[in-house]
This record gives C-alpha cells, sequence and structure tokens, in this order.
C-alpha cells in the first residue's frame, strides 16, 4: 500500500485526521494538489513568525481571527489557482491561503479532515484544541 491509499482509506473509513506540516502535503498529494519549494524570499519571511487573517467559518477555525505561523520544512501546498486539474481535487478545499501557498484546508465529508502547514506554537493552539473537540464529538456520534 502507499501512503496515499493509506490515507484515502482512512478517510473514507470515517478516521479523523490532521495531517501536521508534512502530514498536510501529503493529505493534498494524495488527492492530486501540488506542492512546490519556498522560494529564498519566503524562507527568511517565514524564519520569524507571520500574522495571517483568517477568513473562514470552518469549525476548524472558530474564534480564529488571526494566526501567527512559522513554517520550518521549506515546502507550501499549491494555491488551486497554480495546480494542473486532476483527479480528486474538488474533494480538498483551501480555508486559509498565504502568500503564494494553502497552510490550512480539508477534505469535504462528513468526517473532520484537516490539514496544517504549521506546529502546535504560540499562535496556532486554537486550531489544535478545535481539531480535537470536534473529532472526539465526530466519534461519540458514531
Amino acid at each position: 500500500l502507499t501512503l496515499y491509499t493509506l490515507i484515502h482509506n482512512a478517510v473514507d473509513s470515517g478516521v479523523p485526521i490532521l495531517g501536521v506540516n508534512a502530514g498536510h502535503q501529503a493529505l493534498n498529494c494524495a488527492y492530486n494538489h501540488a506542492i512546490d519549494r519556498l522560494s529564498r524570499e519566503q524562507e527568511r519571511a517565514y524564519s520569524h513568525p507571520q500574522e495571517i487573517i483568517v477568513d473562514s467559518d470552518d469549525p476548524l477555525l472558530e474564534g480564529i481571527d488571526r494566526l501567527a505561523v512559522q513554517l520550518t520544512n521549506g515546502f507550501l501546498v499549491l494555491p488551486q489557482s497554480k495546480q494542473a486539474r486532476r483527479w480528486g481535487q474538488e474533494r480538498v478545499k483551501p480555508l486559509v491561503e498565504f502568500d503564494g501557498g494553502v497552510l490550512v484546508s480539508t477534505v469535504r465529508g462528513e468526517t473532520p479532515v484537516y490539514g496544517v502547514q504549521f506546529n502546535i506554537q504560540p499562535g496556532t493552539e486554537q486550531v489544535f484544541r478545535n481539531f480535537f473537540e470536534m473529532a472526539s464529538q465526530y466519534l461519540e456520534r458514531r
């Protein structure tokens, strides 16, 4: 089995998923979204936390109007405007885009399945709290 098959099987089986950093990239790649290396300018900018305005009503981002994000692995999921159209892409919805990349995305469906391009760090804790609350509620209903 490939990693992408494992991701598809988990999503289709109703397993809540939160892909973090490379997990976010793998989740997006499993649905044919491309990733790209950060430019040198982006690497320099992201070596310090960047404040990002959040404009989404998704439950993952409830109570959050700004994120302070610092990236460390050098890659970003490309926004849909820079993607070639391929099978499966419609299942993934970008929730937060910033500076040429997708920082938060979700796989459409009833199961909480998300990817974030950052670790738990000052300014992102609420995202992780929201996910664990959503996943707990989802699993209790099953």
